[in-house]
């Protein structure tokens, strides 16, 4: 299985608050774990994941490329091209 593409997705989870883990009954490592692709999670937590987002598991792990449809505003696909290319 790939790594999850959160970053890819803008979807941004702070294990630190706690509730993330809480509702999948993970540990915060875990959870950076996979954010980060050192791991990736069992298919019952992608499972429990895509509940959680609303989502299918192919949202969360297949890389896409965003369509131009994704932003409304050209002003956010420009900062969400810059963001993806420069992280941290």
């Amino acid at each position: 299985m790939s790594s999850l593409c959160f970053s890819s997705r803008s979807v941004r989870v702070s294990p630190c608050t706690g509730l993330f883990t809480a509702a999948l009954c993970v540990g915060t490592t875990a959870v950076s774990d996979w954010i980060n692709g050192r791991r990736s999670p069992r298919m019952s937590k992608v499972d429990a994941m895509c509940d959680l987002f609303g989502c299918t598991r192919s949202d969360l792990v297949e890389y896409r490329q965003p369509e131009q449809d994704d932003y409304l505003d050209p002003e956010a696909r420009e900062a969400a091209e810059f963001l993806h290319k420069n992280p941290k």
